[in-house]
């Protein structure tokens, strides 16, 4: 049986992402100093004693919210605070039960990164990333549905410079997928794109993105301008904000309906 590797175990081999932002609250949350310089005592020479005891200070400079070195000793505290999860919800109602502001979950997965260029988009006042890299994952294991509310597996759009998000409301909306919020809202410069009105008029229009579309995720993101790279096996640790049950994909020549989970990561790893 091959066991999954345990989060925090091992530091990550080559990380490409870190989320400065969320290291930074996750480590105020966990009490990791940030930036703190340590100063260590220690008795040196044994020869040194004889004349009474003589000790060397080292300064050691505390770490910045991009240092790898953080990664393993976060990801440890989330899981021993029960915090961090190895599975993805299997559906909305589980992800959306209670009270809670986001789940962080770690797993090693096959991705397919999505770059969606930004620059062309954005009026001279407004300031933002040239681009967005999206990180699609699969359904891990596609089950098919007895009726058509019976499923229970979803992708996974983990949005590498997303340093927070806050959906406005206590459930998704009917008519905006996870895909949508990428495709449509993270793409758009207006500042009132998350605003309660307008999200309810987006909800109102036909989602593309969504369900009972012809094609794959990545296929779509590639319609609107996306650049395809290699897919490859990752290792992240993701926070989950918004899901829906509003996506779906041809699987085995059906159209396999699941859901879709929008996330930002805290760091991916090659």
């Amino acid at each position: 049986m091959t066991r999954k590797p345990s989060p925090g175990s091992n530091p990550p081999s080559s990380i490409r992402v870190i989320n400065r932002r969320l290291v930074q609250s996750l480590a105020r949350a966990l009490d990791i100093p940030l930036d703190v310089s340590v100063s260590t005592e220690s008795e040196i020479g044994i020869a040194k004693v004889v004349a009474g005891k003589v000790k060397q200070t080292r300064s050691d400079a505390g770490m910045s919210s991009d240092d790898p070195r953080l990664v393993p000793e976060i990801v440890t505290a989330l899981r021993e605070s029960g915090q961090l999860r190895i599975n993805r919800p299997d559906t909305p109602e589980e992800f959306w039960r209670g009270e809670h502001d986001g789940w962080y979950v770690y797993e090693r997965v096959l991705a397919t990164p999505v770059v969606l260029p930004l620059k062309d988009r954005l009026p001279d006042a407004v300031t933002g990333p040239d681009a967005l890299t999206v990180w699609v994952a699969d359904p891990p294991e596609p089950v098919m549905p007895r009726d058509e509310w019976d499923f229970s597996t979803s992708f996974v759009f983990i949005v590498e410079e997303l340093g927070e998000f806050r959906w406005p409301i206590g459930w998704f909306l009917s008519g905006i997928s996870a895909l949508r919020i990428v495709a449509e809202v993270l793409t758009d410069p207006r500042p009132d794109t998350m605003s309660y009105d307008s999200l309810h008029q987006l909800a109102a229009s036909p989602d593309r993105f969504g369900r009972w579309q012809g094609d794959h995720p990545v296929e779509r993101l590639r319609g609107i301008g996306g650049v395809v790279g290699r897919s490859r096996i990752v290792d992240a640790v993701y926070k989950i904000e918004y899901m829906t049950d509003e996506q779906s994909y041809p699987h085995n020549g059906a159209q396999l309906r699941v859901s879709d989970i929008l996330a930002y990561p805290l760091y991916i790893a090659e």
